[in-house]
């Protein structure tokens, strides 16, 4: 069995022993100490990241659209603002002017609302959607790219704040990649149709998603504790609903 398909059933100490294997051979893999990194982010295990990040001459990365550095995901879900400003403000500016690291601005804007800096986070979310209009004119309107990227300019509206545009983007990338044709990556866009609404503070529609997908696996598939150390909830966390789901056990 894949380390995938692993981690979309959420056997976490498979995929656990699966990345181990290749750690063995190749200790300073950086895509491998990046997905260990989210296999004890699923269970909450902040302190075990810790030993991944030892090596300042390795940068664990979080493999995905564009890679995301792990010093900076685990800045953010430690409340480390400021740090996890630096980090991403670094690998944004890294990015090619052709190739944005559009998950790396989207992180950024959301450490800058979180902090309070109000102002640079709306540059910054202006940035990523004139960054993800352009990839968009890149790809097939109806391919698993444009789906990805229709969710991408959803979160951006969503931390401008601007909700009906946030919610129509989220919706286009579930109709091009629906559940009912892709059981494992279908969710997946339905993921991040939960987090629109969880950054707009629309709990009656985000919590029922969110309940749904914690019982079904699927690609990166959400867990308890994520939803607890993600603090692109924090606008969900006083609903007794959303407090019911992060106190749900996560597997081990």
């Amino acid at each position: 069995m894949s380390l995938v398909t692993y981690e979309s059933l959420r056997r976490f100490p498979e995929a656990l022993a699966t990345l181990d294997r290749v750690l063995a051979w190749e200790p300073t893999n950086e895509l491998a100490l990046g997905e260990k990194a989210s296999v004890f982010w699923a269970t909450g295990d902040l302190q075990a990241v810790e030993p991944l990040l030892a090596n300042p001459g390795t940068e664990p990365l979080i493999p995905g659209g564009s890679t995301m550095p792990v010093r900076g995901a685990q800045s953010l879900f430690q409340r480390r603002y400021a740090a996890a400003i630096e980090i991403f403000s670094t690998a944004v500016a890294a990015a090619k002017p052709d190739n944005p690291n559009i998950d790396a601005k989207l992180f950024l804007g959301l450490s800058q609302q979180r902090a309070g800096d109000v102002a640079a986070a709306r540059a910054t979310y202006q940035s990523a959607v004139l960054d993800i209009q352009r990839e968009l004119k890149k790809v097939a309107p109806d391919s698993y790219q444009a789906a990805g990227t229709h969710a991408a300019l959803g979160l951006a509206y969503a931390g401008l704040g601007e909700a009906a545009s946030a919610i129509a983007e989220g919706q286009k990338a579930m109709a091009i990649h629906p559940t009912s044709k892709d059981p494992f990556g279908g969710p997946e866009k339905e993921d991040r149709m939960a987090r629109i609404y969880a950054l707009l503070g629309d709990a009656d529609h985000a919590i029922p998603i969110l309940k749904r997908l914690l019982q079904i696996p699927y690609g990166d598939a959400i867990t308890p504790a994520l939803l607890r150390l993600d603090p692109m909830f924090d606008p969900l966390r006083n609903d007794p609903r959303f407090q019911k789901l992060v106190a749900s056990p996560t597997p081990k």
